[in-house]
């Protein structure tokens, strides 16, 4: 009986101490925590970006891919940032509402909301996930049609071009998106 227990404290701490990289509907992530991409490759988390700690959200290169990046066309950075949001507005938790929308919160009122876009999800609560995907794609999706994509950040790129990732503008399904040209890399980036 003692080692049925020791077996299920073993996988409980596994499952807390694994990387993920989905945020389902009614889950934050806060400030010291992050999702990350299958192949490791990719964080999507908080960023300090000054000393009086207020946070905007970003990818990044892990530290262990940097040197080894599959990704020649990513800039050398020294932070390895290659994509951030809200800089403007320091950001406290990131959230996907139980009614399927993305959710950034400074304190306790919301910043940006994915509700705000004109392309609405078919799906009414709880059938939306946020994904870091291998490609450095943050992408929120229906959980019944992973095709079905209501926002994602590869038509919104800042500072880094990663393949894959769309560079122009236009609109798809009521959503403005792209833009014609790269924000400097000083990471003032993206105001969603």
């Amino acid at each position: 009986m003692a080692s049925f227990f020791l077996v299920v404290i073993v996988f409980c701490l596994y499952n807390l101490s694994s990387a993920r990289d989905t945020l389902l509907p009614g889950e934050f992530l806060y400030p010291n925590q992050s999702l990350m991409s299958i192949n490791g490759m990719f964080k999507f988390g908080f960023i300090d970006d000054s000393s009086d700690g207020n946070y905007s959200v970003g990818i990044w290169l892990t530290s262990d891919e940097t040197e080894n990046s599959e990704l020649p066309l990513v800039a050398s950075q020294t932070d390895n940032v290659v994509w951030t949001a809200n800089t403007n507005n320091p950001i406290t938790k990131v959230s996907v509402s139980q009614y399927g929308t993305l959710v950034l919160i400074q304190s306790q009122s919301p910043v940006w909301s994915s509700d705000n876009l004109q392309n609405k999800s078919n799906c009414n609560s709880n059938c939306t996930k946020l994904v870091l995907h291998d490609t450095g794609n943050l992408i929120l999706q229906d959980q019944r049609n992973e095709t079905d994509v209501i926002w994602q950040s590869f038509y919104h790129p800042t500072n880094t071009w990663l393949p894959g990732a769309w560079l122009g503008y236009g609109t798809i399904n009521g959503e403005k998106i792209g833009s014609l040209s790269l924000t400097s890399g000083d990471r003032s980036s993206l105001c969603l």
